[in-house]
């Protein structure tokens, strides 16, 4: 352990910036050096994992959900690409907070389901992924069809067409603070039924 030498205190005549100077200071001996500020000196051996307090150089975190879940589209007017179109997926959509700006970070999403929508039509539909409230490039999946038969009532779903979308991006410049991930779903006026979803995310220091 490192030696600190201290100016003594007199009651009524040592200045409160000396008295802080003793406790805090990084350019004379101060206590400093054992609250927190240990040099190679205080430490002999190899550093491993054991020194290392949890979660400060990896963290993560994920949602899922395995439940059915409906959306019904029925009175939805918005276009694909108006602000607002696209409904974030309960069970695929997270917010996370990084304690430090990190190096890495890496998201992966997995999602299912099954849907209305007639062979051959043009409605639009898709889900696309979304960080911190914006829809990021090239990350979108068109939804294919899964029902034939004009009638939605009467009309026979395709067997084994359920629709899967997983993916994952690598993010280099996300900042300390809050943050958002979720993918976001639109399939104009037809009905989607989702099924077993999740997103996870892990950030490197």
């Amino acid at each position: 352990m490192a030696t600190v030498s201290l100016l003594p205190a007199t009651a009524g005549t040592t200045a409160a910036s000396d008295v802080n100077d003793a406790l805090y200071s990084i350019e004379t001996n101060s206590m400093q050096v054992i609250n927190g500020h240990l040099e190679a000196a205080n430490f002999a051996g190899t550093l491993t994992s054991d020194h290392i307090r949890d979660s400060s150089l990896v963290n993560g975190k994920m949602v899922a959900a395995t439940g059915n879940i409906d959306c019904p589209f029925a009175a939805y007017t918005r276009a694909i690409d108006d602000a607002g179109s696209h409904k974030a997926i309960p069970g695929a959509s997270l917010e996370f907070y990084l304690p430090f700006a990190p190096s890495l970070v890496i998201i992966t999403w997995n999602v299912g389901g099954q849907n209305s929508i007639q062979k051959g039509s043009a409605a639009d539909r898709e889900v696309r992924f979304f960080i911190d409230g914006q829809p990021k490039s090239g990350l979108k999946r068109k939804i294919a069809a899964g029902r034939v038969g004009a009638d939605a009532r009467t009309g026979a779903l395709y067997p084994d067409q359920d629709f899967r979308y997983s993916g994952h991006e690598i993010i280099t410049n996300m900042t300390k603070g809050f943050h958002s991930a979720s993918l976001r779903l639109y399939v104009g006026s037809d009905l989607m039924r989702l099924r077993v979803r999740d997103m996870k995310v892990i950030w490197f220091k």
